[in-house]
């Protein structure tokens, strides 16, 4: 929806003279694609950010420079090490090692080497469990650190300086290699315990499914105090009608308001602020060089597979924390209100599931059979896992065009089914034997 040139000008007057508002944002990693943000015309017809609700869009005259966010110079992510042999495929188009997406070259390298320095941004009920799951496993089975914390399986819900409550390195290192559990996203705190040249991933969930999601989880399994004060038959619906009296006066201690946002590192207090949010936008494009879609979780997986050089077997799963099933009977007019009250987690979707598609999209037709051969496999390797059969102790899979042969064994099942909080506890037992008492 283009804004009236009279919104324009009231933006520029109620703002000033912003200096800095159109320029680039220091750190970007591919100047070809990353074009300068040189007016105030611009950034208000960023199209990314034209809701189609009607009924409430966010407030542009919120005019904010936000040229302060926390960048680091000289972001080495364009020049991942090799720290293991080169994974060789039959596919030629494979991957795009820019943070940024570049359909020009495709994302055809023949072969991308191992990487072994991962953060991945465990956004609250968006099957980030999963993927934790399948980085855990990669870890243990390579040898490799995670950052952890020193008690518990969160680092942080809510503190945006969480450092503190990470341990140091095993003695002997100076780094970790993975970082994947639950942080809200500060690039400094990530980059002063991690390689130069970690790679960043996240995902991301339709914000009405998150929401439900999310909402029947603290309510019901985790008895969040605030939510269970919702009564009735419907707590939802009662929510929705009224969903500023059900939230807690610290936004980052919300659940069920712009969640995702919060977990990227949004500042909740500007996120009514169109120009914040299309900004904010811009960094979160410069620092993360994959954001997966949980509703397209498989397709999700073959890309992390190309863009990290993994093996099929390295990205098999068995889905992890998982209650309830997807929401339904909600109205439009409940969905619309819902969009109106999250506004960030709606631009935050619409804009990475819209780089998603386009990946996808440049990956060609081999990227789709790899997908259909991998989903194969999988349910092949869940049926295996699931079956009470003792005289079968592995599962040979067979060699594709996407793979070598290997072998599942029991042992693997058992820790893709490992929950989060034995799995934490086994990797400070194994990878940590000196740090801990």
């Amino acid at each position: 929806m283009k804004r009236s040139l009279f919104a324009l000008l009231t933006v520029v007057l109620v703002g000033g003279l912003i200096t800095g508002l159109g320029s680039n944002l220091s750190g970007t990693l591919n100047t070809a694609n990353t074009e300068s943000q040189s007016s105030i015309l611009e950034i208000c017809q960023d199209p990314r950010y034209t809701p189609s609700n009607t009924s409430g869009t966010l407030n542009t005259r919120n005019v904010e420079d936000q040229s302060s966010f926390p960048e680091i110079r000289q972001d080495p992510r364009n020049t991942p090490s090799s720290t293991s042999g080169t994974l060789n495929t039959t596919d030629a188009e494979s991957q795009n090692t820019s943070g940024t997406l570049n359909t020009t070259d495709a994302e055809s390298q023949s072969s991308v080497s191992e990487i072994h320095h991962v953060f991945f941004l465990k956004v609250h009920k968006a099957a980030s469990s999963t993927v934790q799951n399948i980085m855990f496993r990669f870890a243990l089975s390579h040898g490799l650190t995670v950052m952890l914390p020193h008690k518990g399986h969160i680092l942080s819900e809510k503190r945006v300086n969480w450092l503190p409550k990470a341990m140091y390195p095993p003695s002997g290192e100076r780094y970790f290699d993975i970082l994947c559990n639950h942080v809200i996203f500060n690039e400094k705190s990530v980059r002063v315990r991690l390689h130069a040249d970690t790679v960043f991933i996240g995902i991301v969930r339709h914000p009405f499914d998150q929401f439900v999601s999310s909402f029947n989880y603290y309510r019901n399994v985790l008895h969040f105090h605030i939510l269970m004060n919702i009564s009735g038959d419907d707590p939802v619906s009662t929510y929705l009608s009224n969903p500023k009296i059900w939230e807690p006066k610290e936004p980052r201690l919300s659940r069920t308001h712009n969640r995702m946002s919060i977990d990227f590192g949004m500042e909740p207090v500007r996120m009514k602020s169109a120009i914040y949010v299309n900004r904010y936008l811009d960094y979160l494009d410069r620092k993360f060089h994959l954001v997966l879609v949980s509703e397209r979780f498989d397709e999700s997986m073959i890309l992390m597979k190309r863009h990290l050089g993994w093996k099929l077997k390295d990205v098999l799963y068995m889905k992890q924390n998982v209650h309830g099933s997807k929401p339904q009977g909600y109205t439009d007019t409940q969905r619309a209100a819902h969009k109106l009250f999250n506004m960030a987690d709606y631009a935050l979707y619409e804009h990475f599931s819209g780089l998603f598609d386009k990946r996808v999209a440049a990956q060609g037709a081999a990227f789709g059979e790899e997908v259909k051969t991998y989903v194969s496999v999988r349910n092949s390797v869940e049926k295996f896992c699931l079956a009470n059969d003792t005289t079968m102790e592995s599962l040979r899979v067979a060699a594709s065009l996407w793979s070598e042969e290997f072998w599942v064994s029991k042992t693997d099942c058992s820790f893709m089914k490992l929950e989060e909080v034995p799995f934490v506890m086994t990797l400070r037992s194994r990878l940590y034997q000196n740090e801990i008492n």
